[in-house]
């Protein structure tokens, strides 16, 4: 799984000092009051760590630890007398990390970060078409068609922008095939202009809508050069907003082509040019994955597009309720994208740094089993079984990258990704 999505690492209330408690179980609960902090070194090169108040921590089972731990590095204790018998177990009943030395640090939940989807929407003739005509050149812009695809794209694309589930995406969106025919330009940069900007939902919602509503179906289909111009809008969105997750998303209803250009001696628009698009998005630093939905018939060929993508297969809509399908293929794409291939770093206090080599990552699966990631220099580290996890820059690290097959595990439903500081980092010796 190449989807690569952005969880920060929220401070959780669990505190949790690199000690045991006094029954031999790990201390992994909740403690009330200020909470306790990671552990961070200070500007005198001492470590700290804030206090706890109120009461106590608990152990994995829920039971009251005894007296306060103190984080590694020498921190300010964390107390633990007065914790109340019977406290629920800390965030999601997994038993907190622990490393050989009975070091537990302090942990850190995944929380979603903004999620951004560039669209990339296909107003070719052909989008005049029903959904079950097919051909090469297909244009049915004077023939009085009643049900036009377009018109069921654009109503699911609507219904999406709408659901409650889509609140807090950024979104925002680009055209092509809107040159008439004979005048196609095959140059990104006549699809790189939005014609609405990347913003939140719902409050973007009615712009998008009225963009939706005001298209046509009009020209041909140029789409390796609307790749190409949605991931150059998408990759500067992306690097101006560094701590979102930006996709882009072709929506099309055909294969790559200008006919009408191509005998005019303009440019010939091919799938092998879209595939090279595709896998150029999948391939920057940070990669902007491309995500396809095509409607019609014989649309196989977009699935090497969505391969290239970073995406593995296209979602293809064709038969009966078009707008159905492509809603059904919208959500998907939406949970799909919720994949925490990446965390970033948990943020240290003001006027500290964090302990690059304290840090560790662990997954707690559905059934409440956790499995610790062990972290590897660089990608190429990666173990095609046991997976692994690396900084995104070693000197500098901002972000905590999952290799894929850790995050091909991490993709199962009802599982959490978790972040610990304060213990020497577990590392791969392969």
């Amino acid at each position: 799984m190449s989807a690569r999505w952005i969880f920060l690492g929220v401070l959780s209330s669990v505190v949790a000092a690199c000690s045991s408690s006094p029954d031999g179980s790990t201390i992994g609960g909740a403690a009330s009051g200020t909470g306790g902090g990671p552990v961070f070194v200070g500007a005198s090169g001492g470590a700290s760590g804030a206090a706890a108040s109120g009461s106590g921590a608990t152990t994995s089972a829920g039971a009251p630890s005894g007296s306060g731990a103190t984080p590694s590095g020498g921190g300010a204790p964390v107390t633990g007398a007065g914790g109340s018998s019977g406290s629920p177990p800390a965030m999601n009943a997994c038993e907190a990390f622990s490393d050989s030395t009975g070091c537990t640090g302090t942990q850190y939940a995944g929380e979603n970060l903004p999620l951004d989807i560039y669209i990339m929407f296909d107003q070719s003739g052909s989008m005049s078409c029903p959904a079950d005509r097919t051909g090469a050149g297909l244009n049915c812009t004077g023939d009085n068609v009643s049900n036009p695809r377009i018109d069921d794209v654009r109503s699911a694309v609507i219904r999406f922008l709408n659901d409650p589930a889509s609140q807090g995406i950024g979104v925002g969106i680009g055209y092509f095939g809107h040159m008439q025919a004979g005048n196609t330009s095959c140059d990104p940069s006549a699809y790189s202009a939005p014609g609405v900007t990347i913003a939140p939902l719902p409050g973007n919602a009615q712009a998008l809508i009225d963009s939706l509503n005001s298209k046509d179906p009009t020209g041909e289909t140029p789409t390796g050069p609307a790749i190409r111009g949605a991931c150059t809008y998408a990759y500067q969105w992306q690097n101006a907003n560094p701590s979102h997750i930006t996709v882009v998303l072709l929506v099309t209803d055909g294969f790559p082509e200008a006919p009408v250009t191509s005998q005019n001696g303009g440019c010939t628009p091919t799938i092998e040019d879209a595939v090279q698009a595709a896998s150029t998005c999948a391939t920057l630093n940070p990669p902007l994955n491309v995500f396809v939905v095509g409607v019609g018939r014989q649309l196989t060929n977009l699935n090497d597009i969505a391969l290239a993508g970073g995406t593995q297969q296209a979602y293809l809509v064709g038969g009966t309720d078009v707008s159905g399908q492509v809603l059904q293929a919208l959500n998907s794409i939406r949970a799909t994208a919720q994949i925490p291939c990446t965390m970033r770093v948990p943020a240290p206090p003001s006027g500290q740094t964090i302990r690059f080599d304290q840090v560790n990552v662990s997954y707690c699966d559905g059934s409440r089993q956790s499995t610790t990631f062990l972290n590897v220099q660089t990608s190429t580290g990666c173990d095609a079984q046991a997976g692994g996890w690396y900084y995104d820059d070693p000197s500098a690290p901002t972000q905590i990258h999952l290799c894929e097959a850790s995050c091909n595990t991490v993709s199962a439903p009802g599982g959490s990704l978790l972040t610990t500081v304060g213990c020497a980092t577990q590392i791969s010796i392969h």
